[in-house]
Formats: structure tokens, C-alpha cells, sequence
């Protein structure tokens, strides 16, 4: 669902004019990290921190709720859902158009291929973290970018930029497929973003190292 300003603005929002493509490539690995620490506060890096890939392995290694976990490699990135939620039509609307409401889910699917069980195990764990709506997603391409949410914050002249997990929610790991002679043992993941859960995202570029190594 989205909602529309009122009143409006005096002018339609600017559009930025496009100075090059964004595109992130393959997903090929999976940053888990709760949203909320045990204070209460949004769990976040900030740069010039985030960008330094020795910090995100101190967070690996921490045992509070800044903890960060990361998945195997994962194959088969598939999105699906995204698509128009309308109401309406017919006698029903003007002129028999449907009304815009918002979109469905964004979900994505994935297969982790020829695992050790014991690891699935540890995975399924995070299904009852994504059901208390408290845990994010960083995306790692196979360039060893990462993306995430990131947003800026001006204050007293000094403007800082910090990267948070993007929230999801149906987080699913499931039990092993045999693939026989034929296809590989795979246990299916998926999950779905919130709405809108793109409008704040960014890619962001290691100045050390690769988001693949951790």
C-alpha cells in the first residue's frame, strides 16, 4: 500500500536527471543482521567504516545483537512478486479503470547447493528471527559489492552516511531435494522484501578486500 501526500506540493517532485546505469549483477551471497539492537537502536555502519570489509568481520565475530551471519554461496537468484495491487474495474471505477493501491512483495528464491546439513540446520534458525519482523539483508554481487539501505544525515553542517540491512519478512529454509545422477542436492531459501524496501538502496564498493570473502 502507498499513500499520497495532502495537500500537495506547489510542483511535481524533481526527477534526477541519469547520469549512468545502476546495475548490481548476481546475487551470490547473503549478510543476515537484526534491525534492531538490544537498546532499541537501528543496527547500522557508518562510513567511511562501511566500506572497509575488516569491520564487517569484526561483526561476524561479536556476540551481541550487532552480530552479523553470512550464507554460503547461493545460486539460482530468482525474483518474483512485484507486480501492480489494484481495486476496482468495471461498473465499479470511472471509466472501468482500476485504481492503483501499491504492489505485492518482492520475493526472492534461491538454491544452496550440495550443503552440509549441519549448516541448513543452523540456517533454519533465522525463520523464527524473521517472524519477530527483526532482520535485514545485505546483498553481496560477484564483484564483492554489497548492497543495503543507505541514508544521509545532516546535522550541525556535517553530514554523515550510514548503511543499514534492508528488512524482510517469510524468511524460508527448506529440507534437502536429492538431486540423484542427474542434478545437485539443493535445500530451497526464500524471502520477501517490504514494500518499497528499494527506494533507499544503494551499492556499495570495497576499499579493501571483497563482501565475498566474509
Amino acid at each position: 500500500m502507498f499513500t499520497c501526500q495532502c495537500p500537495q506540493s506547489a510542483a511535481l517532485t524533481t526527477i534526477s536527471p541519469v547520469t549512468c546505469a545502476d546495475r548490481f549483477g548476481q546475487t551470490q551471497k547473503i549478510i543476515f543482521q537484526r534491525l534492531m539492537d538490544d537498546r532499541g537502536a537501528r543496527n547500522g555502519i557508518a562510513e567511511p567504516r562501511a566500506a572497509d570489509v575488516d569491520n564487517w568481520v569484526t561483526l561476524k565475530s561479536v556476540t551481541d545483537s550487532t552480530k552479523i551471519v553470512v550464507t554460503p554461496f547461493v545460486e539460482n537468484p530468482t525474483p518474483d512478486g512485484g507486480d501492480v495491487k489494484t481495486v476496482g474495474g468495471g461498473n465499479e471505477s470511472l471509466n472501468g479503470a482500476e485504481t492503483v493501491i501499491g504492489s505485492n512483495p518482492v520475493g526472492m528464491s534461491f538454491d544452496l547447493n550440495n550443503m552440509p546439513q549441519n549448516v541448513i540446520e543452523q540456517m533454519k534458525a533465522l525463520m523464527c528471527e524473521a517472524m519477530g519482523h527483526n532482520l535485514g539483508v545485505f546483498l553481496v554481487n560477484e564483484k564483492g559489492q554489497l548492497k543495503g539501505i543507505k541514508e544521509s544525515v545532516t546535522s550541525s553542517g556535517t553530514t554523515t552516511v550510514t548503511w543499514y540491512p534492508i528488512p524482510i519478512q517469510t524468511l524460508f529454509v527448506g529440507d534437502l531435494q536429492l538431486g540423484g545422477l542427474d542434478a545437485n542436492d539443493k535445500n530451497p531459501m526464500s524471502f520477501k522484501f517490504v514494500p518499497n524496501y528499494s527506494d533507499k538502496t544503494a551499492t556499495l564498493t570495497p576499499t579493501n578486500g571483497t563482501f565475498l570473502s566474509l
